[in-house]
């Protein structure tokens, strides 16, 4: 992504990655990321969390979880918007045992999760007992 003496920067990267991980674009986020990462560009956390969301959204966890494991590998400082996101994505991924352990994890390094986050894993917990 680049035009006539115009460089992208981390902010222009990190809107059209949002952007195409909100409608789903997964294939074309990732590839910005991607080029962001080769450019020598670091993403900042709310571009780790919109890809993260995106792909919870799009039905690949496993793609997700491997971006998290990247981010704790590279020590990317998490914050409660990562974890909210990992437990409702994976909440709804049916994976209700790992997402109360990322809830467990939050708690124990003391974050607070949102409403959301909560009634989501309640919600998912409840279908899982019937």
């Amino acid at each position: 992504m680049s035009f006539e003496n115009i460089k992208p920067d981390v902010v222009s990267y990190g809107i059209l990655i949002d952007s195409y991980s909100h409608i789903g674009e997964m294939c074309g986020a990732c590839n910005l990321f991607n080029e962001m990462e080769h450019k020598g560009l670091d993403p900042n956390l709310m571009i780790y969390n919109s890809l993260l969301n995106g792909l919870f959204k799009s039905n690949q966890p496993n793609e997700a979880l491997k971006l998290f494991d990247k981010m704790k590998t590279q020590g990317i400082r998490l914050d409660d918007c990562v974890y909210a996101t990992l437990i409702l994505g994976l909440s709804m991924s049916g994976r209700h045992d790992m997402a109360n352990m990322f809830l467990e994890e939050a708690f124990h390094k003391g974050f607070n999760l949102n409403k959301e986050a909560y009634h989501t894993l309640y919600v998912a917990l409840g279908h899982k007992q019937k």
